[in-house]
């Protein structure tokens, strides 16, 4: 019986495929990507989520150089496990590797479209779970001044984000920490990630997820469902301003809201605050305007007031003297009526006075006894061998009392 040893069969099997003289333009599911030297690769074919064909694939490190120039940070993108790729390769066969497809070229029109169809089953997927619209839910600050910022801090998009809050012309300050992240290549979804769970809402107004322009491909980190899901769940606003495309993101549209560019969204929370700004002062000027209002109606009310009382002073005043003058015409009279009696009565007085006094009566016969120059009383009574003095109207008697009330000699 005839046989081969396995080399001389990989050998057979090497010179056939090496007589296949032609590139094929396959499509296939990337399943492993790997850069090291040269990208190492695993492409399938699945149907109904079955994998039918499996082939190991590599790119030499001149021709991924190339794609790289061609495609910059997208080959990544394209390249990603998960999608769907066009690509040219060389079908090769190494005698202790294997079968081996060698990529030449790629369609990255086709991956758009692939990508573009992942897209659409992604905002399917949030919808049917309720996430499409949860960030709408949320009200975002009249005065949005406290930013957590996501981005990479060497990002041409982060620095005009800065420059334009900074240099508003009406001044108005904002607080930034920037959570630094990746915002493209392999790296990214899960640094994005990572950075919206480190964020304290409570010490935010808003998050910003700023990314500077770049192609579709650039950008497909925003169109994952596991980024936009995190997104919708952040509990303060979320805004974004990831490129110039036309096109959408994922995260776009499960934010609060979507502006094109960084310094779009820089303008977009300065106007929030002006407008609140310059409803203050439209309220300002209307409570002014009320304000002199009210006092101008105050002022004229307490003119007439003041009007009304002068007239009243001066009728009270004129009432006042009519009535003083007949309470003094009264008065006058009473005083006179007063004085007169008054008169009478001390006319009535001296007439007694006149008629007590002392010089009246001894004219009428009368005398005064004094003893001692005092007169004669019961605390002072005369005795015996006394001394006495009688005044009559014609002159003084001088006597000696010889016999006292007690009838003594």
């Amino acid at each position: 019986m005839k046989y081969f040893t396995l080399l001389q069969l990989n050998k057979s099997i090497q010179n056939l495929i090496h007589g296949i003289d032609r590139n094929f333009w396959i499509t296939a599911e990337v399943a492993q990507f790997q850069v090291r030297e040269h990208a190492y690769l695993e492409f399938v074919q699945k149907e109904e989520e079955q994998v039918v064909a499996r082939s190991r694939g590599m790119i030499w490190a001149t021709a991924f150089y190339k794609l790289q120039e061609k495609l910059g940070q997208g080959i990544f993108e394209i390249l990603k496990e998960g999608t769907e790729v066009l690509v040219q390769v060389k079908v090769t066969f190494h005698e202790v590797h294997g079968l081996s497809l060698n990529v030449l070229d790629l369609d990255e029109k086709y991956t758009i479209g692939a990508l573009e169809l992942k897209r659409r089953e992604t905002l399917k997927k949030l919808a049917e779970v309720g996430l499409i619209d949860f960030q709408k839910r949320h009200i975002l600050p009249m005065v949005p001044q406290r930013i957590a910022i996501i981005s990479s801090e060497e990002a041409a998009g982060y620095n005009d984000f800065i420059e334009q809050l900074a240099g508003n012309q009406y001044g108005f300050k904002f607080h930034t920490v920037l959570f630094k992240a990746n915002v493209q290549g392999q790296k990214a979804l899960a640094s994005i990630i990572e950075r919206l769970e480190e964020i304290d809402s409570n010490k935010f107004d808003v998050v910003v997820l700023i990314r500077g322009g770049g192609s579709r491909l650039d950008l497909e980190v925003f169109n994952e469902y596991e980024l936009a899901k995190k997104i919708a769940k952040v509990p303060v606003p979320v805004l974004t301003g990831i490129g110039h495309q036309k096109d959408e993101t994922v995260s776009d549209v499960v934010a609060y809201e979507a502006l094109k560019t960084p310094t779009a969204v820089a303008e977009f929370l300065i106007d929030k605050i002006y407008g609140f700004w310059y409803q203050l002062q439209v309220y300002f000027q209307d409570t002014l305007r009320f304000a002199e209002g009210k006092v101008d109606l105050a002022k004229h009310h307490l003119f007439l007031l003041q009007q009304k009382i002068a007239a009243q002073a001066k009728l009270n005043l004129s009432s006042s003297s009519i009535r003083l003058l007949e309470m003094q015409k009264g008065l006058m009279s009473e005083v006179g009526h007063k004085l007169k009696k008054e008169r009478s009565n001390l006319e009535g007085l001296q007439r007694q006075i006149s008629q007590l006094d002392p010089q009246s009566l001894l004219k009428r016969g009368f005398s005064i006894t004094l003893k001692e120059g005092k007169p004669l009383s019961n605390t002072n009574p005369v005795q015996k061998g006394d001394e006495i003095e009688s005044i009559t109207s014609f002159g003084k008697i001088l006597s000696k009392v010889t016999k006292s009330d007690e009838g003594k000699e």
